[in-house]
């Protein structure tokens, strides 16, 4: 089976073109399989201005847990719109992914699946 991820509102409409510090959403998924597969997340739609490289808003993907970041995870990647692959793949049996919004537009959705 597949997973669906995405971001606070999605598909949502939205007042202002800034959110303000405190508006700001962010969130955090942590996804596992059985020991043995890998998972293979696949971006759905990203709409995140892309400021300079993914300064501004942007989705993390990592191989591991997040909260285990300093002791074996590793950063995949820091996507948003015009900066990001189809898919991304761990070599593990967990994924992290993080999602931060600087304009209220911002927004990602994705798949991951399992897979051996």
């Amino acid at each position: 089976g597949s997973k669906t991820i995405q971001s606070p509102n999605y598909n949502g409409y939205y007042y202002n073109y800034y959110t303000t510090p405190s508006s700001r959403r962010s969130c955090s998924f942590e996804i596992d399989t059985a020991e043995g597969y890998v998972l293979r997340l696949t971006f759905v739609r990203m709409s995140i201005s892309s400021c300079s490289g993914c300064s501004c808003g942007y989705v993390q993907v990592y191989e591991g847990s997040i909260s285990n970041y300093s002791s074996g995870s590793s950063l995949l990647g820091k996507f948003c719109s015009g900066h990001y692959p189809t898919t991304v793949t761990t070599r593990s049996n967990k994924m992290s992914v993080s999602f931060y919004r600087y304009y209220r537009y911002d927004e990602f959705q994705a798949t991951v699946v399992s897979e051996k």
